[in-house]
């Protein structure tokens, strides 16, 4: 469901809305994200945020996939833990 919403949301005609949150990702939730979530819900943005097409686009490794990929494996164990667990079991 996340994949959907996101690929309808990021789109190459729509250039303003994805410079818009390319730049909220940059500058305001990726150095916010911890490495011990407060619960499961704020760990789920570890699964649901690699789905956006922002993340797979080259001009965006530098400044959206890096730092999001060094968050996740700063995490700490037990968070790991139970993302590994999450991602077995979606996938």
């Amino acid at each position: 469901m996340a994949r959907l919403l996101l690929h309808r949301l990021i789109q190459q005609d729509r250039p303003k809305i994805s410079q818009q949150v390319a730049a909220s990702l940059e500058k305001a939730l990726i150095p916010r994200l911890t490495n011990s979530p407060p619960d499961i819900e704020a760990l789920r943005l570890y699964l649901t945020l690699p789905e956006c097409p922002l993340f797979s686009d080259r001009s965006n490794y530098i400044t959206i996939t890096i730092p999001f990929a060094k968050c996740v494996i700063s995490l700490k164990e037990a968070p790991l833990k139970v993302l590994g667990m999450f991602h077995f079991y979606t996938h």
